[in-house]
């Protein structure tokens, strides 16, 4: 068992990043506060990296788009396809 340094529970040592003192649920809590306490500053931020990386951006807005709508684009594929075979 590990402490986690902001919760002081002790959990599961996978429950860590290597080298991080405290759990993946804080980090992901302080992370979203940070998000929401900075909105500005992190825009801004991605707005420019955004610029200068196009083609990433690009692959990202991909990826994050069939992450989406890809099930409910293969579930038509399927149906139209069974429907046809009928």
């Amino acid at each position: 068992m590990k402490a986690c340094r902001t919760c002081s529970e002790g959990k599961d040592p996978t429950q860590f990043r290597p080298s991080r003192p405290d759990c993946r649920a804080c980090e992901r809590a302080a992370a979203r506060e940070y998000g929401a306490s900075n909105r500005a500053k992190r825009n801004a931020r991605l707005s420019r990296w955004r610029k200068m990386n196009p083609d990433k951006a690009a692959a990202n807005d991909r990826r994050k788009h069939y992450a989406v709508f890809s099930p409910t684009y293969l579930r038509g594929v399927v149906n139209s396809i069974a429907g046809a075979r009928a």
